[in-house]
């Protein structure tokens, strides 16, 4: 969605830009599931437990986080002048334990791995402090009166030892390891129709029949079609946004069976096949009124995540895809599609994401509706990201159900701009627009050439493109620089106003 204003500065063309990492926020915390233990005996693998920053269990990772303007009472530093990381524990029992670990060897070791950890109970927006300490390497603190079940909040921060060392080993551990819900087939997690749920495969243990590979610690998911499902409607399953703690991602079967349970004498779909590259999985099928069916969600070689899944309902399949390219000139990408048949189909949209997880909408094509001959389709985006950038098709139907196609890459190897200006020389006009991944608030400023801030305003920022037409005319000609300041990135460069 494009977003004008009329605004009286300027902005330039050269930007730069900082991406938080998981654990940099509250509303980032990295989520942890309690195991008994620590150890890890299945190498860079998880071994199906979440109970580590890394998945061997003893490498490092790095706070690059804020405070959120916190500085607990216990700890003699101040946090809010520090990097942090957020941890989300999932209490298992009425205690945890905190047991900090050494990520730093040599001189000066002690001191770098002493950790303050401050905990929390209640939400990001609401918090109530119920306990600190700080741990030197190898040294454990036991948190207890906690309700199983529930989220804790942990900041950790570096002691006043040392306040600038970031790097930091961590395992949450418990008398009772947490289990995720349907680790047993039996126990299957209902589905329903058109929701988007969160899931996660820690702990969980190997579980049904095999397929064509090997499963070490899947979950389970199950629906029943409706015995008026209407003839010749489609249903589809998607899983998306996985957060694993390695490379290797997910296994996931659909199980089309009659009985209570799939066996091997059931007929299964592989939804994936090509483990630790795909960033969503989704598969379409033609249900059967009345008939069960069941979705195993398998970590490949053991890999714990965390995912989202949806299961949906579809008609006739409206669009016959026969090919998605994205194809590179250095400054832009243009996107290309051809379908051989359309039945209802009423608009495409096309999305764009960083990392293949989070997409937005980029931009939106109409349909033909109704088609039996092949088709050219293409859309251009102008503000691609510097580096890796991923799109899909999102097709929409008369009725408004929608499918995706997979995601395809295009690498701009530091070409790409998500900002962009142009003024041509005595034009009373200068032309910028930002694409912008988030609603958010902005704060512009504007500088002469000897550094004098001229202006500065809070400036709305939509999600996607945005178009501002600035009046030249109201500065003097010369060179002035812009600074367009979020809470994630700066963007500045120079502008010069000449005569014509």
């Amino acid at each position: 969605m494009m977003k004008y204003f009329y605004l009286f500065f300027l902005l330039c063309a050269s930007y730069s830009f900082s991406k938080a990492q998981d654990g940099s926020s509250c509303d980032k915390a990295i989520a942890i599931f309690p195991a008994t233990t620590c150890s890890n005996n299945s190498g860079s693998q998880f071994n199906g437990e979440m109970q580590c920053l890394t998945a061997d269990c003893s490498s490092y990772y790095t706070m690059n986080g804020i405070s959120g303007g916190l500085n607990p009472a216990c700890s003699q530093d101040d946090e809010k002048a520090q990097s942090v990381l957020w941890i989300k524990v999932k209490a298992t029992s009425d205690n945890f334990t905190i047991n900090n670990g050494a990520a730093y060897i040599g001189s000066g070791a002690a001191a770098s791995n002493t950790k303050d950890f401050s905990i929390y109970s209640g939400s990001c927006s609401s918090m109530q402090e119920i306990a600190c300490h700080t741990l030197t390497a190898k040294s454990s603190a036991a948190i207890t009166g906690l309700t199983a079940g529930k989220d804790y909040y942990i900041l950790a921060s570096p002691a006043i030892t040392q306040t600038r060392a970031d790097a930091i080993s961590l395992c949450i551990t418990s008398t009772k390891a947490y289990e995720a819900p349907g680790n047993n087939c039996a126990e299957a997690v209902e589905l329903d129709m058109h929701t988007v749920s969160s899931f996660n495969n820690a702990g969980a243990t190997p579980d049904g029949p095999l397929p064509d590979a090997s499963i070490e610690n899947n979950t389970w998911y199950k629906w029943t079609a409706p015995s008026d499902w209407p003839a010749g409607q489609g249903a589809f399953v998607r899983v998306f946004e996985p957060k694993c703690n390695t490379t290797e991602a997910l296994q996931i079967t659909l199980w089309n069976t009659k009985n209570a349970c799939p066996d091997n004498s059931d007929k299964y779909a592989r939804v994936n096949q090509t483990a630790g590259q795909d960033l969503e999985y989704y598969h379409q099928w033609t249900p059967t009124p009345g008939r069960a069916y069941f979705i195993s969600v398998d970590g490949y070689a053991g890999t714990a995540c965390q995912f989202k899944l949806e299961l949906g309902s579809q008609s006739i399949i409206p669009v016959n895809l026969v090919t998605l390219d994205a194809k590179s000139d250095g400054k832009s990408v243009l996107l290309s599609w051809v379908t051989s048949e359309e039945f209802n189909n009423n608009y495409f949209t096309i999305e764009k994401s960083r990392d293949g997880q989070i997409f937005i909408p980029l931009s939106r094509v109409e349909g033909a509706g109704k088609s039996t001959t092949e088709r050219s389709y293409s859309s251009q985006d102008d503000f691609p990201f510097a580096d890796k950038n991923y799109y899909r098709l999102k097709q929409t139907d008369n009725q408004g159900n929608y499918s995706y196609s997979k995601a395809i890459a295009v690498n701009m190897n530091g070409q790409g701009q998500t900002f962009r200006t142009s003024c041509g020389k005595g034009s009373e006009k200068i032309d910028l627009s930002y694409f912008s991944e988030k609603n958010e608030d902005a704060l512009l400023r504007v500088f002469d050439s000897a550094g004098q801030q001229l202006y500065s305003m809070n400036l709305p920022v939509s999600q996607g493109r945005n178009d501002y037409k600035i009046n030249s005319s109201l500065f003097p000609f010369g060179k002035y620089q812009l600074k367009l300041e979020t809470p994630a990135k700066i963007l500045s460069g120079d502008v010069i106003l000449e005569e014509r």
